[in-house]
């Protein structure tokens, strides 16, 4: 399974259906199966809007999708009862209203992502980016180890910068006054990301449960 998440129409006070507003960069969302586990994968990237923790659009938008993917993994005919939700929210910190609006709607996010790293590059550390989970398929699921890949210290380090030198060519094909500079704090993030790969590692074999409830006390 793999589509767009486009919202439904909702019911005002008076009862009448109304279109919602869409999501700014409507979020992707695929079924997947790997071992005994299968899961519904979604990614966004909420809008950011104003510099504010509880920016009222940030807000709605991170509401709409987690409320939406809570009420799919109800009804009859879902692909899967396992819902993962992921990508750049633009939460500031794990106490902003941004981080209860995700958790409201059922969401959880495991101890061992919400003591991770911050992923933005930016100077001040935010909570952007989190996978958030929504298991009523498999609620005993827990994400065995999840981490953060800092390519700013394997791939693009300091140490290669003689590597990519040569590369180092602006968007009006001149080369940068300060080659160095212009690497560290410009190129190399246009070349993956402004924000670091944040990962999770989950258990997929559930044969022995399964057998030892065939199996009875």
């Amino acid at each position: 399974m793999a589509g767009e998440i486009v919202l439904p129409p909702l019911k005002d006070a008076a009862g009448n259906k109304v279109n919602p507003d869409q999501i700014m960069r409507t979020p992707y969302i695929a079924g997947f199966k790997s071992g005994w586990f299968d899961f519904l994968l979604s990614t966004v990237h909420i809008k950011f809007g104003e510099d504010e923790r509880a920016d009222p659009g940030r807000l709605e938008e991170i509401r709409q999708v987690a409320r939406f993917l809570a009420n799919r993994l109800t009804q009859t005919g879902t692909w899967s009862r396992n819902m993962i939700l992921l990508g750049d929210f633009n939460i500031f910190d794990t106490d902003s209203p941004a981080f209860t609006a995700l958790t409201d709607a059922g969401f959880t996010i495991p101890n061992n992502i919400q003591s991770l790293p911050v992923t933005n590059v930016g100077v001040k550390p935010r909570k952007y980016d989190q996978i958030a989970f929504l298991l009523g398929g498999n609620p005993d699921v827990k994400p065995l180890q999840a981490g953060v890949l800092d390519y700013f210290t394997t791939i693009y380090s300091d140490a290669k910068f003689p590597d990519y030198a040569p590369q180092l060519v602006k968007a009006d094909g001149t080369m940068p006054g300060n080659a160095k500079s212009y690497y560290r704090n410009h190129w190399r993030r246009r070349q993956m990301s402004d924000h670091l790969l944040m990962w999770a590692e989950l258990p997929i074999e559930f044969a022995d449960p399964y057998l030892q409830a065939k199996a009875g006390p």
